[in-house]
């Protein structure tokens, strides 16, 4: 029983702190940068920063330094109700990773990002880093810039694992750098 409180304990407090860094995600190229993407990080509230594989290109490059070979792609917004285009693709082998996203609105503006990731696992720690090429023409702002993102994994234990993202620490577009950190308790190892 203590398990599952210190489980759904520390399962609140980081959805807690990705629902209050979530913020209003829209199409200017800071805020797109927000946007999650995967189903198992939806699943889990976008408190993803403990991933391996696919998805770890956007929620904690150290993810990589811990995969094989991963693909994901999606599309957000199916019926295009707000928008024309909204997907991503993520493809990564071993240590490498490449995704692109890409979102468009009603009115035609438009922001893509394409990201390269490289991540390493030595030792109980992993780290990771990634390099995102925007593009955005918008009514508010039209160009290009990009953006940096480092991460770290551990485990204090077998079934206990960290993982913490430092992201767009270094920048040239509009978005505030931002932490994600999170605790993930496996109860089955």
């Amino acid at each position: 029983m203590l398990k599952l409180c210190v489980f759904i304990l520390f399962s609140l407090a980081a959805a807690a702190s990705d629902c209050a860094a979530a913020g209003n995600e829209g199409i200017s190229g800071g805020q797109f940068l927000r946007i999650g993407v995967g189903a198992k990080a939806a699943g889990l509230g976008e408190a993803a920063s403990t991933l391996s594989g696919v998805q770890s290109l956007f929620y904690n490059p150290a993810g990589l330094g811990k995969s094989g070979f991963s693909y994901s792609q999606g599309w957000q917004d199916m019926k295009n109700k707000d928008y024309r285009l909204n997907d991503y693709f993520i493809v990564s082998y071993q240590s490498f990773g490449l995704a692109g996203w890409q979102r468009q609105n009603l009115a035609g503006e438009k922001v893509e990002a394409t990201a390269y990731s490289f991540g390493a696992a030595e030792g109980p720690i992993a780290w990771g880093m990634t390099y995102k090429h925007i593009i955005q023409n918008t009514s508010l702002v039209s160009g290009e810039g990009f953006s940096i993102d480092g991460g770290l994994m551990g485990s204090f234990s077998p079934q206990l694992f960290w993982g913490i993202l430092l992201q767009d620490i270094y920048k040239n577009v509009g978005t505030s750098a931002s932490i994600r950190s999170g605790l993930v308790y496996y109860l089955d190892k």
